[in-house]
């Protein structure tokens, strides 16, 4: 061993101590590893429950017994008790027919033709157009338009106001008085007059 010793060089007998203190720190390390694999497993010891969790239980079982059996959106019907479903709707209702015209607006009436502010030409007899037809013109002052399904008289000009204004209604009068009754007669029977003879007491007369 000393002439191996003396043989190693500066660097050989460095690298000898290094190895020596490499080992004496993972010998035990080793020894350790070694001890864990062969020993027996260790009992693991029961869980003691505490107070805390003993009160979750409580509280647990509280929620459980809240939501139990329900529903978290409707109450669900009786058993047998489900009513047949509502028969599908029917077809809607027609509208009704409008009460006053609302097409295109009347612009002219030239040669037999109404002109709409919409820029449609229609002469009476025409087919409809977007739901207008004419039926009569009586120019320049209305025009008979029939519009979805209904006639309407559509003005073009108010025939009375064209050239004088309509003549202000008349005031109505209260009626006359009644004349006064006539006074009563003095002289008449009965009322002890001096023109009358006066009533017997005892009903005979003289």
């Amino acid at each position: 061993m000393r002439t191996v010793w003396r043989g190693l060089g500066a660097p050989g007998k460095i690298a000898a101590a290094v190895a020596c203190v490499a080992g004496l720190v993972v010998l035990p390390q080793v020894w350790s590893l070694l001890d864990a694999l062969i020993r027996p497993r260790p009992d693991v010891p029961a869980r003691v429950a505490s107070e805390a969790s003993e009160q979750r239980a409580e509280q647990y079982e509280l929620y459980i017994a809240q939501v139990d059996g329900r529903s978290l959106f409707h109450v669900p019907a009786a058993p047998g008790t489900h009513s047949a479903p509502p028969p599908p709707p029917g077809p809607p209702a027609p509208p009704p027919p409008p009460s006053s015209y609302g097409g295109p607006a009347i612009i002219a009436m030239v040669n037999g033709e109404v002109w709409f502010a919409d820029g449609k030409r229609l002469r009476p007899g025409d087919d409809e157009s977007e739901g207008v037809a004419v039926s009569a013109i009586n120019a320049p002052w209305d025009a008979t338009l029939k519009w979805r399904g209904v006639e309407f008289k559509v003005p073009l000009f108010a025939r009375e106001n064209l050239v004088w204004a309509s003549p202000p209604e008349p005031k109505k009068e209260p009626p006359p008085e009644p004349p006064p009754a006539d006074p009563p007669n003095p002289g008449s029977a009965g009322d002890g007059g001096a023109g009358g003879e006066p009533a017997s007491s005892n009903g005979l007369g003289g």
